[in-house]
């Protein structure tokens, strides 16, 4: 079977984004921690705003911020 470089990245994307889905650190194979923290916004109508914001990590240092 002949492979393409396009064949190789897209079965590395595909394994990547499995991995992810499933809380599974695709450097390290360990469980991926979810860390959520509320990062300050403008106002809305005179109060103060802010968004939840959300991240993978993992104890190896991949985060999903980083490939």
């Amino acid at each position: 079977m002949d492979c393409t470089l396009e064949d190789i990245y897209n079965s590395k994307r595909i394994v990547k984004e499995y991995a992810i889905y499933h809380n599974i650190c695709p450097k390290c194979r360990e469980r991926l921690k979810l860390i959520t923290y509320y990062e300050p916004k403008c106002e809305h109508f005179g109060y103060p705003a802010s968004e939840e914001m959300s991240e993978l990590r993992c104890d190896c240092g991949w985060n999903d911020g980083i490939d």
